[in-house]
């Protein structure tokens, strides 16, 4: 498996964004072709590559995780996950949930003289920004001529794009939460996991890789993300193999792709990550 393969096979170039009405995705927004969800089934994790901003439109309750950590939002919000983070948004309302999703490439940031910029957002995994209604509206308007010149094609998305990071790190409180992975060798080392997952990943050939030893590491990866190490990795893995399943991958391959030599090894783990075996998950796909 190459490093130019995408988590969940989609592979944001510069920016993704849109504007999103119900439950789930609008079907006519390409990216979402390669996700399988089960509807009635909690929303599983995820994970990918680029950093996104979960804009909330809505005063419903909405239960978010990532990386370990649970809460809720019943008002406008804002939710920025950094790449590599596990996650989730599960809607706790029969009502429409609209938001606005911006997806950026981190090479995005970097590529254009520091027009672009996270500013406070940078220093953490998952962050969530409550807003009042007249904030959100305020912001309208840049999200939707961003959405409007990345369909068009036209070059003016960066400027947009740092008038929107400029806007969110206003709404930023002094006293968010603390520093995570972002800046640290933990991001570092999410982002091998999340592209090596057919390789060894064992703790101790980790720790060798980042010259630390086995204790520290898992200890600065709890610290860092709230989770363990092995459930970090477990959970990367199960986030390809969903993939896989939707698309119709023969299991004993799918097990080979995320590392494992045995299929029961590779049937256990998915089962203790989301309740039922890939035999399972994907009836429940194909209903």
């Amino acid at each position: 498996m190459g490093n130019n393969i995408p988590l969940y096979g989609f592979q944001v170039q510069n920016i993704f964004a849109f504007h999103a009405v119900g439950p789930w995705p609008r079907p006519d927004i390409k990216p979402w072709k390669n996700f399988h969800y089960i509807p009635g089934v909690t929303m599983e994790q995820e994970a990918h590559h680029y950093h996104e901003l979960l804009f909330v439109n809505s005063p419903i309750p909405l239960r978010h995780t990532g990386n370990g950590r649970t809460y809720e939002t019943t008002s406008h919000a804002i939710i920025y996950r950094a790449p590599y983070t596990l996650h989730s948004t599960m809607c706790l309302s029969t009502q429409q949930y609209d938001r606005y999703v911006l997806w950026f490439n981190p090479d995005t940031l970097s590529a254009f003289g520091g027009i672009c910029d996270l500013g406070k957002l940078g220093t953490q995994a998952e962050c969530c920004i409550p807003i009042t209604s007249e904030q959100m509206q305020s912001l309208q308007p840049l999200l939707e001529m961003l959405i409007k010149a990345q369909k068009k094609s036209r070059n003016n998305w960066q400027g947009m794009l740092a008038a929107v990071l400029a806007e969110v790190n206003d709404l930023h409180p002094e006293d968010g939460l603390p520093e995570t992975v972002s800046g640290s060798y933990i991001q570092q080392l999410m982002h091998y996991i999340a592209e090596h997952i057919s390789e060894e990943l064992s703790i101790p050939f980790l720790a060798e890789k980042y010259f630390i030893s086995p204790s520290k590491l898992t200890a600065d990866f709890r610290a860092a993300t709230s989770i363990s190490l092995h459930e970090y990795i477990s959970g990367i893995r199960v986030n390809w193999a969903r993939m896989w399943l939707g698309e119709g991958v023969p299991i004993p391959i799918i097990a080979q792709r995320c590392g494992f030599t045995h299929e029961s090894s590779f049937i256990r783990m998915f089962r203790s990550v989301t309740g039922m075996t890939p035999g399972e998950y994907r009836t429940r796909l194909r209903r």
